[in-house]
């Protein structure tokens, strides 16, 4: 099974890491990159959301052998180092939370909604209304990025 197979369920998953229990740890550790995502730095938004839906599906699990455990530490250190990069620095909060809203196809009455209020959005958006803690949190966990992202 190449690597390109992205669109993989947690099921499908679970069956690649259970084929791989049969190889030595160390040529496990080499074979869940291939099946799953290489562990290399991070550089394009597909790359990013392969590496979140690979990351979501491998923290649900329970009792990772060790290769595992390891694997899912390194992928995401790699994602924090890419919202890093890509989400501070010259972008401020309101350029982020933009972005994160084009990028999901997501208009402002959506982030009013998400944020409980339907015109709560289009004031944030407008900057007439500033973020809260529970706005961020929100954001982060719907966004899947460090609260830090809209700071």
């Amino acid at each position: 099974m190449a690597q390109q197979e992205i669109e993989m369920s947690p099921a499908e998953i679970v069956t690649q890491i259970e084929k791989c229990r049969t190889h030595s740890k160390q040529s496990w550790f080499i074979e869940l990159q291939r099946v799953l995502i290489p562990l290399a730095p991070i550089a394009t938004r597909a790359q990013y959301e392969k590496a979140m839906k690979v990351a979501a599906a491998l923290a649900s699990l329970s009792n990772l052998p060790s290769p595992v455990a390891h694997y899912l530490e390194i992928l995401a250190r790699n994602i924090e180092v890419y919202e890093r990069d890509r989400f501070s620095g010259e972008h401020n909060p309101i350029e982020n939370l933009s972005f994160l809203l084009s990028e999901n196809g997501l208009s402002a009455s959506d982030l009013g909604r998400l944020l409980g209020h339907r015109e709560l959005g289009s004031k944030i958006l407008k900057r007439q209304r500033q973020l809260t803690i529970d706005h961020i949190r929100k954001l982060a966990d719907r966004f899947r990025v460090s609260p830090a992202t809209f700071i």
